[in-house]
């Protein structure tokens, strides 16, 4: 089931576009999204957890140390949802672009498809994330703090 679409571009042929790609727009901008409601979800999480380290480090002894991993905590979470933003406002973006392309025939094989950004992005603050958790968990370890 394949519908024609005039093509805008420099040759005047019909292009037939395939009912397929319409729902695969959908279906990775619903993909996209589930990562929003998970890296928001996390960030949300490290800033409660922030605030509960917050409440707890008024009864320890050193209170510097604390309220050192209590802002490293929040900075983290923060990073987290500020991400969270990014990528929801980049993948309605992406959405929005390729339903235009898809009005106006583009070929599936074209390279305008790709996203380029939104996976780097994604993959690498969640790294640089589980790297600092690992690094801290190793620094807590070799120096007894708890």
């Amino acid at each position: 089931m394949s519908r024609p679409v005039h093509n805008n571009g420099n040759n005047s042929r019909r292009v037939f576009v395939d009912a397929k790609i319409p729902l695969a727009n959908e279906r990775t901008f619903l993909t996209w999204m589930r990562q929003v409601v998970l890296v928001g979800g996390i960030g949300a999480a490290l800033s409660g957890l922030a605030s509960y380290q917050g409440i707890h480090a008024l009864q320890r002894d050193d209170l510097a140390a604390d309220l050192v991993r209590v802002l490293a905590t929040k900075l983290a979470g923060a990073a987290m949802m500020v991400l969270a933003i990014g990528i929801a406002v980049t993948a309605g973006r992406n959405y929005f672009r390729r339903c235009d392309m898809i009005r106006l025939g583009v070929a599936s094989d074209s390279p305008q498809w790709d996203s380029r950004w939104l996976p780097r992005t994604l993959t690498a603050t969640l790294v640089a994330v589980m790297a600092g958790v690992w690094v801290s968990s190793l620094w807590r370890a070799t120096t007894g703090h708890t």
